[in-house]
């Protein structure tokens, strides 16, 4: 040192760089090294692993080759607590540890190089009576040097390394001993005396080794497997998150594929991505029962079998408790809680402190409102609230059910593919009656969780019982998003579709139960197709237009609404229209959109971007976007398709279809581009914005909908576009009428039909004949009479019905029968849909089996007050 020279010194560096370090470790700031075992890992940062043990400064030396930089070490078969320890020990220098355990973490240490302890297993072996002067010279742990390091995600735990841990596990007595490191600091323990367990443990280990044990064996199902090393003392991490306390994880070996973490099992192939449903499964082989019911004591393997047990056997001993924010809830003692209300109170005793303290803390979060899931993160309470009212009306299952297209197909998908339920468990997601779940029994299923949120549950229930199948079907009152499955399944079933297939938002739902899929499992339905084409529709955009036209009136009983008109036009063109079309009205081939439940993400559907690009095939007015669906079930067997088009069985879904507020002229062969956008809210539904522009001329129109509130435009059948008849449709009818009146022998009905075929008079092709005393006396093919009602296909071009002073050919006065309504007998007067009941339409017998309410038409959640009745004419001057 130089002369004038100050020398500065940090007298406590070395403990508050060891405090620091300590503390960036458990906030988690700079980790970049996880450590693995079990299924559990630690945080830690290269650097000071690299101080600490020249082990792994020689592992990290190696790894420089990856670019990754996180590196994952995962030590197949050491406890997680000696590994704690280790960490523990580098960082801060010091350690507190039992008896038990010192012989194990001296061992472990000798193989990590951890500085200060090298050397320290052979001292300790030799201070100790008895110590086996032969297993002295090799450490328990063999970790080489050589063995692979991987990179993975800071968060993931990387499998099956080659990392094994020996069997060698020394008897040790109370004492107290004396430690030395590299700086010859002494380190002094009194160490606790060893439990009756871990004796007997250690002991029938020794006598193995020398091959005179004369314990028994061990009552398992299946012997354990070499790499199998049972801890010599409980895990103290270990606890009900993980299933049930003291309940060992090397049972299970977890490695990665992808991003994801799969368990594998040790015994048998079985491999599942879900850690509990692994714990559950081991249990298998080794006849443990750690579940135990709390009022006969008898032992299950698995959860779920004590809750059906308590279930099914001690029904009436089950009280249900309401907890709410204004609940007053205590603690008394180590093992119960206190519940107080204005009706009751109540005092619930737990098997142990743990139990009580998990249940303590949910309570807290109950009642602090903290408790969220994934449904309620998305999802507007009072929007939920409505929805599962809805689909807890029986009507409204009744409706779904009585779609014959969608639950015959639901359940041809199943029995068609029965290969894929034979003995397999299944999960209906949204089960509602439950009906899906029957049809997955008859397909062979051993096991199936009905999940249902709505009140619903309970009827479903009902139905399980009635039917004999409660040890088969097991009904699950919730939100898959909340409740707890006690396995991994093998098939997914649902129902998930909403009208335009996204409407409800359940898809995400459906996607989300995938954390309770096995690897390969199967997804009923598997994929779904939602369907564009732009349409040409003059009726209903003039409906529409002609809807805002009511607020135009500037003397309404005495009040001008004038000013509301284009707030009006804003609305009704902001809903999309759920009806029925002739397929002829679509200019265009449709696009398709696919969607695969198998491998999608339930993020995937918050916005979803459909590209459009449409080569007309007709010249006209393209009124706006015509939406339908369809979804395959790809089973192992047949693949079966449900669907919605309009060339197709109507079903409960109808078709949806959004207008354009401008629409766009277009010719056949140019091409129309554009984009719709379906964006989700917190109101279970859509905002969807549609652009549309024709290529080369400049031309476009857009317009944003609200696929909440639809406008629900049931007619009953498809109207035929204007201009596709080749021949006359009244000639078409009349020979209809010949032909059943020549069937059913009504020869004065054929005379006087016969009569007016052909005559023309004027030059106007105007019927000049009086024959309203004729059709009181049409009949339609079930022999039921057509009254004064004109025999009209919805959506025909009507005749006036005006009548003529000079007399017919029969020499009667002219009364034509008219064929609209009066205050449609107009010029461009238009039929009300309503005008049309099942007496008055052409195709007699064909009417369809909905509704079964008018106001439950759909299958799909709608408000009170979202229900539109069809529109009345008016009479505009």
């Amino acid at each position: 040192m130089n002369p004038g020279d100050y020398n500065l010194k940090w007298n406590s560096h070395n403990s508050e760089t060891c405090q620091a370090f300590s503390s960036l470790r458990n906030d988690g700031i700079h980790v970049d090294t996880v450590l693995s075992s079990g299924l559990k890992n630690i945080k830690v940062h290269k650097l000071v692993l690299c101080a600490g043990s020249k082990y792994f400064e020689r592992m990290f030396q190696l790894n420089n080759q990856f670019s990754s930089p996180t590196t994952v070490f995962h030590f197949h078969g050491i406890p997680f607590n000696l590994l704690e320890w280790i960490i523990d020990y580098i960082y801060t220098g010091e350690v507190i540890l039992p008896q038990e355990s010192l012989m194990d973490f001296l061992a472990l240490a000798e193989s990590l190089e951890v500085k200060g302890l090298l050397g320290s297993l052979e001292k300790t072996k030799c201070g100790l009576p008895g110590a086996k002067r032969s297993k002295m010279s090799r450490p328990k742990f063999d970790i080489s040097a050589s063995s692979a390091v991987r990179t993975a995600a800071i968060s993931s735990v990387q499998g099956q390394e080659d990392h094994v841990m020996q069997d060698d596990f020394s008897f040790i007595t109370n004492q107290e001993l004396s430690l030395s490191d590299s700086s010859g600091t002494p380190i002094e323990e009194v160490l606790p005396e060893l439990s009756e367990e871990q004796r007997r443990r250690h002991l029938q280990r020794e006598q193995k080794e020398a091959g005179t044990s004369d314990l028994p064996k061990d009552e398992t199902a299946y012997p354990e497997p070499e790499f199998f090393i049972e801890e010599p003392a409980q895990d103290t991490n270990f606890s009900e998150e993980n299933m049930q306390s003291g309940i060992e994880e090397a049972g299970i070996l977890p490695f990665m594929e992808g991003d994801k973490t799969f368990y594998k099992c040790i015994w048998c192939e079985y491999v599942c991505g879900n850690k509990f449903a692994a714990v559950s499964h081991s249990r298998v082989h080794t006849d443990c029962r750690p579940f135990t019911c709390p009022i006969c004591e008898k032992k299950f393997k698995l959860k779920h079998h004590l809750q059906r047990h308590v279930i099914n056997v001690h029904t009436e001993q089950l009280q249900e408790i309401l907890v709410s924010k204004s609940s007053e809830v205590v603690t008394v003692g180590a093992c119960g809680i206190l519940f107080s209300s204005a009706a009751e109170t109540l005092l619930l005793k737990f098997c142990s402190n743990t139990d009580q303290k998990t249940a303590w803390s949910r309570l807290q979060e109950v009642r602090n409102g903290q408790v969220r899931s994934v449904f309620s993160t998305r999802t507007d309470e009072s929007s939920a609230s409505q929805y599962f009212q809805f689909y807890g009306y029986l009507s409204q299952q009744q409706n779904m059910m009585q779609d014959y297209v969608r639950t015959s197909t639901y359940q041809k998908a199943m029995l068609s593919n029965a290969a894929d339920f034979k003995g397999k468990v299944v999960l209906d997601v949204g089960a509602g009656s439950g009906i899906l779940s029957f049809f997955a029994i008859q397909a062979g299923a051993h096991r199936v969780y009905a999940v249902e949120a709505s009140s619903m549950a309970k009827h479903a229930q009902e139905l399980v019982k009635a039917n004999k199948l409660g040890d088969k079907i097991i009904v699950i009152a919730g939100k898959i998003e909340e409740i707890d499955l006690p396995e991994e399944v093998d098939v997914i079933i649902s129902e998930p579709m909403g009208y335009m297939l996204y409407n409800e938002r359940m898809l995400e739902t459906y996607l989300h139960a995938k954390k309770w899929l096995k690897r390969g499992g199967k997804m009923f339905p598997t994929r779904g197709d939602l369907h564009v084409a732009p349409f040409t529709d003059d009726a209903i955009y003039m409906e529409q237009f002609n809807k805002a036209n009511f607020w135009y009136q500037q003397n309404f009983h005495g009040v001008d609404l004038c000013s509301l008109r284009q707030a009006a036009m804003n609305e009704y063109f902001r809903q999309p229209i759920v009806d029925t079309f002739d397929i002829r009205i679509c200019m265009s081939k449709s696009v398709r959109y696919t969607i695969d439940f198998q491998t999608a993400n339930e993020t995937d559907l918050h916005v979803i971007e459909i590209p459009l690009e449409f080569h007309l095939l007709q010249s006209g007015t393209v009124h706006g976007l015509a939406f339908w669906f369809e979804v395959v079930f790809l089973g192992s067997s047949q693949p079966v398709w449900l669907s919605t088009a309009p060339t197709e069985p109507l079903t409960h879904w109808y078709q949806v279809r959004c207008l354009l507020e401008t629409p766009i002229f277009v010719k056949v062969g140019q091409l129309l581009t554009g984009k719709v956008t379906l964006t989700a809210n917190e109101r279970q539904s859509y905002d969807v914005n549609m652009n549309l522009n024709v290529e080369g001329t400049g031309t476009q129109s857009s317009n944003t909908l609200d696929l909440k509130n639809p406008y629900f435009r049931y007619t009953g059948q498809p109207q035929t576009p204007p201009g596709h008849n080749t021949t006359s449709p009244s000639e078409s009818y009349w020979q209809q009428l010949d032909a059943q009146g020549a069937r059913q022998g009504q020869s004065s009905l054929l005379l006087s039909v016969n009569l007016v075929n052909g005559i023309s008079v004027n030059g106007l092709g105007e019927i000049n004949m009086d024959a309203s005393h004729l059709v009181g006396q049409l009949v339609d093919g079930t022999g039921g009479s057509l009254g004064g009602h004109a025999a009209v296909h919805p959506g025909g071009i009507l005749s006036t019905g005006q009548g003529k002073s000079n007399s017919g050919s029969l020499g009667t006065p002219n009364r034509a029968c008219p064929t609209a309504s009066s205050a449609s007998q107009l010029i461009g007067g238009a039929v009300s849909p309503s005008s049309f009941s099942q007496a008055s339409q052409v195709v007699m017998g064909t009417t369809s089996h909905y509704p079964v309410s008018n106001s439950l038409m759909i299958g799909d959640y709608v408000t009170s007050g979202a229900l539109f009745l069809p529109p009345q004419n008016y009479h505009i001057k």
